[in-house]
């Protein structure tokens, strides 16, 4: 990942953390759905946004979400 993608990357995931931790999962999940397309391109950053996806739906009690969620991780 180049650096400017990186550091884009970064931004968004740590604004999205900063959401989860006030509680606020809709901004967390606006905020992963960007870094999502930012790091599709590279696996583990692909990933993490999956993982943290799936945890804001578990939260959020959202079971299309969560399906969702598991069978891209299962992928």
């Amino acid at each position: 990942m180049n650096p400017t993608l990186a550091a884009a990357f970064r931004h968004e995931m740590d604004a999205a953390r900063a959401a989860w931790a006030a509680g606020d999962a809709d901004a967390a999940f606006a905020r992963l759905e960007r870094a999502h397309i930012l790091g599709q391109r590279h696996f583990i950053p692909h990933v993490l946004t999956h993982i943290w996806m799936l945890r804001v739906g578990w939260k959020r009690r959202d079971r299309r979400e969560i399906t969702g969620q598991l069978m891209r991780l299962a992928a």
